[in-house]
């Protein structure tokens, strides 16, 4: 998972590819055919955020997420409508979406900020054997603006990095067996300091890899550990350096082929990688010149074929025509892909300064050894360094604009509905005292009735009572 809003490129049976994206709140796709590039919106509501998956049949799973806080799912291009999913309370929102397709069985996971703690919950719903069932798996201690969890799939399984507690550092893993549709807890004790940009894949031979980026030396590096899930006893490696330090790398993402694991991050507008076949002992720096403003990281979804020597779940793109040169040809072998891209150490000494207590000179017989072109080398490298930062800070302040104008509508959404609550409740409470003014009217008027006819019987008793005392007189005499 690379953040809540991903775009998807979608490759079906056939070897078309479609992308899927929101546009003005609409979700689009975008296929390209023949040469020609098709657009269409899928969607009538306006929706925040989305996910979706393939099947083995080729079939695209959707959930997305409306502006009235509606999970929906549906199958895409199948004649069958959607059907609500979940209904979202009042009191959380969700704030990331995941769905997998896998066999028969539709898994949907989803985070909600719990507003009484400073958490949040991640939820599992799936339809097993027609049967939908939601469970509230964990909380999470994590900061909102970190991705919290990650999902990779491999034989039958879903394992899930969920973060524990990062003030801690601690990372955990469970596994979710779809034979006995139970989860259990894999592995308790991740530690993994200071990190950003995780990312988590697991190979077709059931190797378990994490990604991440962390500040080493002033420099935002690229950082593997990895570890064997198919003995139990085995534990993750150290933290292995994949970048060379003179340039900051951002976003790696992970591959597989041909028993290679690809690394590959972004420096500016290029692409860098490299790859390796033990996990221990990495190639030297390889780089794709794409020079694209445009360039992003894309999921990439497609059928994976039984015993397949080749695994990909995201990868940097910047439109679908280049994707088609990534993945309709066999990729090259590793030392005929492109020239190496690697920089020296910054030679710090031509900056140093003379002490203040050394007496300054001129020679001019020292001008001639003077390396100017080695100082403008370095001052280019500078330069790309400060421009592939602010890159990276422009790209990442957009992310939390965006975020942000989608906050500011969910606020205004559950304040409108706040205020028609509370309307509707003193409209209540008014209708409710008009109601029991009313009838404390109706039952003094019943007790002034009540009196007046019991006073009028009081007199009647009273004149009886006179009648038959002088009948009585009447007898006597």
């Amino acid at each position: 998972m690379l953040s809540s809003k991903r775009i998807y490129i979608i490759k079906t049976s056939e070897n078309e590819l479609s992308k899927f994206y929101i546009d003005n709140k609409k979700l689009a796709s975008e296929k390209f055919i023949k040469g020609k590039k098709l657009k269409e919106f899928i969607l009538d509501e306006d929706i925040i955020n989305y996910a979706l998956d393939v099947d083995k049949k080729g079939n695209v799973h959707l959930i997305y997420l409306t502006y009235d806080g509606i999970l929906n799912y549906t199958v895409y291009s199948s004649k069958s409508k959607y059907f609500n999913v979940v209904t979202i309370k009042d009191n959380f929102f969700p704030d990331t979406l995941d769905i997998k397709a896998i066999e028969n069985n539709i898994h949907i996971f989803y985070k909600t900020d719990l507003l009484y703690k400073n958490k949040s919950l991640l939820c599992h719903y799936y339809f097993c054997n027609n049967n939908c069932l939601d469970e509230k798996m964990i909380e999470i201690n994590c900061p909102k603006y970190i991705c919290p969890y990650f999902l990779d799939t491999n034989d039958n399984n879903i394992y899930m990095l969920y973060c524990d507690n990062y003030c801690n550092h601690n990372y955990k893993i469970k596994k979710f067996n779809l034979n006995s549709n139970l989860w259990e807890d894999f592995d308790k004790n991740i530690f993994i300091e200071n990190a950003h940009n995780l990312n988590f894949f697991i190979t077709p031979r059931n190797i378990g890899i994490i990604s991440y980026n962390k500040s080493i030396n002033k420099n935002i590096q690229t950082l593997i550990k990895y570890k064997d899930f198919n003995n139990s006893n085995c534990t993750w490696s150290k933290d292995i350096v994949i970048s060379d330090n003179t340039l900051n790398s951002f976003k790696p993402l992970i591959f597989y082929k041909e028993n290679y694991t690809y690394i590959m991050w972004s420096h500016g507008n290029n692409i860098v990688y490299k790859f390796s076949g033990t996990l221990t002992h990495w190639s030297k720096e390889y780089t794709l010149n794409i020079n694209e403003n445009t360039t992003g990281a894309y999921a990439y979804i497609y059928t994976i074929p039984p015993n397949s020597n080749f695994k990909i779940n995201n990868m940097y793109t910047y439109c679908i025509e280049h994707i088609y040169s990534l993945i309709q040809h066999k990729l090259e072998t590793p030392h005929k892909l492109n020239t190496a891209y690697k920089l020296n150490n910054i030679n710090s000494s031509i900056y140093k300064l003379p002490s203040s207590n050394t007496n300054l000179y001129f020679d001019s017989s020292s001008l001639s050894k003077i390396n100017y072109e080695e100082i403008i080398c370095e001052k280019n490298k500078t330069i790309d360094k400060i421009n592939s930062m602010n890159s990276y800070l422009l790209s990442q302040i957009n992310s939390l604009k965006n975020d942000l104008n989608d906050c500011e509508l969910i606020i205004k959404k559950l304040k409108s509905d706040k205020l028609k609550k509370e309307q509707k409740l003193t409209n209540d409470i008014i209708s409710y005292e008009m109601e029991i003014h009313n009838l404390k009217s109706k039952i003094n008027d019943n007790l002034i009735t009540k009196n007046n006819n019991i006073q009028s019987l009081l007199k009647i008793i009273e004149e009886k009572e006179a009648t038959i005392k002088n009948l009585y007189s009447l007898l006597k005499k």
